[in-house]
């Protein structure tokens, strides 16, 4: 059993609940919430590395902290609960 060093971005501060990033030794990211450590999520370093970008380019609508200002078109890749 691997044991990682898991990371938490800078930006969070003191917040408790924040996502935790680890890198493995064949290059695999491994993700988990600190909320729940027990459930991890496994990526590779090229998806994880896409998921990145597109976040930073707000292609799923904003975050949490931020509402989008004025209306959106929805991400080809959302799926929209009906």
């Amino acid at each position: 059993m691997s044991t990682y060093n898991w990371r938490k971005s800078s930006y969070i501060g003191n917040a408790g609940n924040c996502v935790n990033v680890a890198a493995d030794r064949d290059g695999t990211v491994r993700i988990r919430e600190s909320d729940t450590p027990d459930v991890k999520l496994a990526a590779s370093s090229a998806t994880f590395g896409a998921f990145i970008r597109a976040v930073k380019a707000d292609a799923f609508g904003g975050s949490p902290q931020t509402e989008p200002a004025g209306p959106r078109t929805p991400h080809p890749l959302k799926k929209r609960l009906t």
